[in-house]
């Protein structure tokens, strides 16, 4: 609660003074929390996929509301673009650090959720990326999973192929009977069936 003008806060955790620094920020509404975010992913000092799709969600949040957004969320987002298409393999996945024929999957999902939220909010998105992503998705989700973690992945790539309008019937019925089979007094109380 403010009482004034002014308001001190004192910082109770140690921080290393090469890497410190402290800015405030105070909003009405909690979206205000993507600017320390994007600030953070930012200075990070490693950018696998997970780690970049992380900076540019962040990035597209602070655009997507122009009252908290700033001309370097949009650079950060076309950055983000420009550095997931340059990761992405052939089949339409994506690696880890680079384009690789190893696919790194959760973070191919995840990535492939971003794209379809910032083409959600008029980004526009490198030529053929997502579909050839979607392709992807569609291969992995029909794909056996041998864990309860597996199996959730794969629901969450029918979710995603199903928000874009794409029929994934045969997939979901993949998953549904492999999460039935497998794990049938555990995965209805799973994010997988969320999903």
């Amino acid at each position: 609660l403010f009482t004034g003008s002014q308001e001190q806060t004192p910082i109770h955790r140690d921080l290393y003074s090469q890497l410190r620094r402290v800015d405030a920020a105070v909003s009405a509404v909690p979206l205000v929390w993507g600017q320390g975010l994007t600030a953070y992913l930012d200075s990070y000092a490693y950018s696998c996929t997970e780690q970049l799709t992380s900076k540019t969600f962040s990035a597209l949040s602070l655009t997507s509301r122009p009252e908290f957004g700033s001309v370097r969320g949009r650079e950060t987002l076309l950055n983000g673009f420009n550095a997931l298409q340059s990761r992405q393999n052939d089949e339409g996945g994506l690696g880890l650090w680079a384009s690789s024929p190893d696919t790194a999957e959760f973070a191919t999902i995840y990535a492939a959720h971003f794209l379809i939220e910032a083409k959600e909010r008029g980004q526009q998105l490198p030529a053929g990326m997502l579909e050839s992503m979607n392709g992807w998705l569609n291969r992995f989700a029909s794909t056996p999973a041998s864990t309860l973690s597996a199996g959730r992945m794969r629901a969450y790539a029918v979710y995603l192929l199903t928000r874009q309008g794409i029929r994934s019937t045969p997939a979901l019925a993949n998953v549904e009977q492999e999460l039935t089979n497998r794990y049938p007094k555990t995965w209805q109380n799973d994010l997988a069936a969320a999903y």
